[in-house]
């Protein structure tokens, strides 16, 4: 059995912690929303030829708590588990 990083919520409810793997640029839109809701500086906003777009500046700052993927109205970041 594959063992992942877990966590417990103030309620004492156990979730699965999932960290900043991967973004589709074809799917961001530049709003955002994902950085803003990220409390440890893992993203930032770049401009590309294609308009801003969300970038991973320091993954291995993760928190696993999910926040920016919530707030991504398109799906465009990727998240995984960390395997222990």
């Amino acid at each position: 059995m594959d063992e992942y990083s877990i966590a417990i919520r103030r309620n004492g409810e156990e979730y699965l912690l999932k960290y900043i793997d991967q973004i589709d640029y074809e799917k961001c839109i530049g709003c955002s929303n994902c950085v803003k809701a990220c409390g440890a500086d893992v993203l930032r906003m770049v401009n590309t030829s294609q308009g801003y777009k969300v970038k991973i500046i320091a993954a291995e700052r993760c928190l696993g708590e999910g926040h920016c993927l919530k707030k991504c109205p398109t799906d465009a970041l990727k998240l995984k588990p960390q395997q222990i």
